[in-house]
């Protein structure tokens, strides 16, 4: 039988129940991350895409002044900016942050690097738009969430990212490592 640290069953929690939450959990690591849900993952892009809303019917009336072309071609804009920028400051987006989740580097545990960010949020904004076959690719990168370990969907194994929930910290809890990483349970 295999034995999580402690001497504790794997897949039980510290009371003898199941966990059915994703661990990740290295030898070297000091931080326990969990994968996030894709029921979250949806919840917190339903609030991104309100969110997003807004700010494109706040901007609309701006856009008149642009042809039509022109607007097509930055309409993608402000969707790539607002994932890109959040997710290499924060790892969060606001959705993410209402639901308690975030997106983290595999290597190192913290916010993807601005670059990575660019790569995730430019497959995340940029693959539906190729005509024809965007919104099938699209689709697929959703879908193969479910039959990956970590719950990773392209744009996250592009950039070398995976959504976590962000763990509670306790005042007494000691800070995290910088060097964790993340492996699939």
């Amino acid at each position: 039988m295999i034995t999580a640290k402690g001497g504790r069953r794997a897949g039980l929690n510290d009371h003898g129940l199941r966990d059915n939450s994703r661990v990740t959990d290295t030898p070297h690591s000091v931080v326990r991350l969990r994968i996030a849900t894709p029921s979250l993952r949806f919840f917190a892009a339903v609030v991104d895409s309100l969110v997003l809303a807004l700010v494109a019917w706040g901007t609309d009336n701006a856009a008149e002044i642009f042809t039509r072309s022109w607007d097509e071609m930055i309409a993608p804009v402000p969707d790539f900016l607002y994932f890109w920028l959040l997710h290499a400051r924060y790892g969060q987006t606001f959705g993410k942050w209402l639901f308690g989740i975030k997106v983290v580097s595999v290597h190192t545990a913290v916010p993807p690097s601005v670059r990575s960010s660019a790569i995730r949020a430019g497959f995340f904004v940029g693959v539906p738009l190729i005509p024809l076959v965007g919104g099938f690719i699209g689709v697929l990168n959703l879908l193969h969430m479910f039959g990956d370990g970590r719950r990773q969907c392209y744009h996250d194994r592009f950039a070398d990212t995976v959504v976590v929930i962000v763990p509670a910290q306790s005042p007494a809890a000691p800070r995290p490592s910088d060097r964790s990483e993340l492996t699939a349970a």
